[in-house]
């Protein structure tokens, strides 16, 4: 609902991560594994009965929407005057 705040538009997310160093055919494995999960019906089913909708993305993309979402609530912070301890 909105409440006086037209351009916030929030958004919950999940997602798998792995440390930094991780050898990158173990991620193109987790990638790969993750991927051909999804085209299974009865798991997109579950998702699809939590009204969840489901972006894939790999790491590359997720660095990317992780390092813009930290900006978006960066200047939200900021905005608001909010200072971390």
């Amino acid at each position: 609902m909105e409440k006086g705040f037209p351009d916030i538009i929030n958004e919950g997310w999940q997602g798998f991560a792995v440390r930094a160093n991780t050898p990158r055919g173990i991620v193109d494995k987790l990638e790969k594994v993750f991927k051909e999960s999804l085209k299974d019906k009865k798991i997109m089913g579950m998702f699809e009965q939590m009204n969840w909708v489901v972006e894939n993305m790999g790491s590359k993309e997720a660095m990317e929407f992780l390092a813009k979402d930290q900006q978006k609530w960066a200047e939200v912070a900021i905005a608001a005057k909010i200072i971390p301890k």
